[in-house]
């Protein structure tokens, strides 16, 4: 289990990718890793709502792994 403190996102990012490259093959490895707090667009059903989530655009802020 590993706990880190809101402050350090970046230190979290390395972690997990860092865990990934471990255990997964390289191209499963999530590139980019984003940290917040809003919830997901969910549908009247409580499902997550696939459709109105970005696609193809990495927004301001995130983790990149190959930075």
């Amino acid at each position: 289990v590993y706990t880190a403190s809101a402050a350090a996102p970046e230190e979290l990012a390395a972690t997990l990718t860092a865990f990934g490259e471990e255990k997964l093959a390289r191209h499963k490895v999530p590139r980019y890793l984003l940290f917040t707090t809003e919830d997901f667009p969910r549908t009247p059903s409580m499902r997550v709502s696939k459709n109105k989530l970005p696609r193809g655009q990495v927004p301001a802020g995130v983790w990149d792994r190959e930075a």
